[in-house]
């Protein structure tokens, strides 16, 4: 019986292990979406010429998630970004965010003291903005707030930005 027991225990840690290994870690999931995601926010801030304001955002969307995604906003002749995370209030389900998950986004920065919105951040845009950096917090808050993955099939809408191959370098 004892040695059933033992068994069971290895069984079970091994399969916490293993489902843990498979969950994916934040490196992974910026080495897998990093490169999109820089190429999308750098076309969408060159955009603001040819589009005069209208539809400049990008929004990252995790499918599995009731209502998890984060957007952003270029604004203000190119000189603001205003992102923001969901935090549920305009989810038909009326879904929250636990309150670890939005201590990690206040944590990254977003205002988490509403309750009749989403959490927002704003940025100065400088003339040569860092759109790695940009990314990695973008990505940090999908994956902490949000539960996205590597691979999670996270979907990336830049209304004014064609698909195609990024170009940047990947993460070493």
């Amino acid at each position: 019986m004892r040695q059933i027991s033992r068994l069971l225990a290895a069984a079970a840690a091994f399969l916490i292990a293993a489902g843990t290994a498979s969950a994916g870690t934040l490196e992974d999931l910026i080495s897998e979406y990093r490169c999109p995601l820089i190429e999308k926010l750098e076309k969408t801030h060159m955009a603001y010429r040819a589009v005069a304001g209208r539809d400049r955002f990008l929004s990252v969307s995790v499918p599995e998630h009731p209502h998890g995604y984060v957007q952003c906003l270029f604004h203000d002749g190119n000189r603001q970004l205003h992102c923001e995370a969901a935090s549920g209030y305009f989810s038909a389900q009326q879904y929250r965010l636990p309150a670890d998950r939005v201590a990690a986004l206040g944590r990254l920065g977003f205002a988490t003291g509403v309750s009749d919105a989403n959490y927002g951040i704003d940025f100065d845009m400088p003339l040569n903005p860092d759109f790695d950096r940009l990314a990695r917090l973008l990505l940090t808050a999908l994956h902490d707030g949000y539960g996205a993955r590597a691979a999670t099939r996270l979907r990336i809408n830049a209304p004014f930005v064609p698909s195609a191959a990024p170009a940047c370098a990947p993460v070493s």
